[in-house]
């Protein structure tokens, strides 16, 4: 799952060609769904096998990814409780968004455990470097979003 945009921007769209070029970039199918937590998703989902690729749709567009802010809340969103017994690990890949209070972002690991990807675990190597550096104390951190 993944997030595009927000409603109002120009890139506010549909995650449909992010799985084609995927599927492109990686030499094999990544599968979409154009939803996020519907029975067809949750369908999807229980027929995946190992090491196939599903792709669900922008998260942001589902209000609550972006207006409930409590976490506890967020625990109880349709979209947590739709999707979280179908998963037994949350990965968290989106260093540049980890600070968002949303949905997709932080609830997960609320009921279910968390970790950070390698990639993830590789910026937060970087930025610790960065802030153990004496010689030049400042830091500048580039993000897309």
């Amino acid at each position: 799952m993944s997030h595009q945009g927000r409603p109002g921007d120009k890139d506010y769209t549909t995650l449909k060609a992010h799985a084609k070029l995927a599927t492109e970039l990686l030499g094999r199918e990544v599968a979409y769904e154009d939803d996020i937590f519907s029975s067809c998703v949750k369908d999807a989902i229980k027929l995946l096998f190992q090491e196939d690729i599903l792709l669900l749709e922008n998260t942001r567009f589902n209000a609550e990814e972006i207006t409930i802010n409590v976490p506890e809340e967020q625990a109880k969103s349709q979209m947590v409780r739709n999707l979280y017994p179908m998963f037994d690990l949350f990965i968290n890949d989106a260093f540049s968004v980890f600070h968002r209070s949303q949905c997709s972002v932080v609830s997960f690991t609320g009921v279910f455990p968390g970790a950070a990807s390698t990639l993830m675990e590789k910026d937060i190597t970087a930025l610790d470097k960065a802030l153990k550096c004496r010689e030049h104390p400042a830091i500048l951190v580039r993000s897309k979003t």
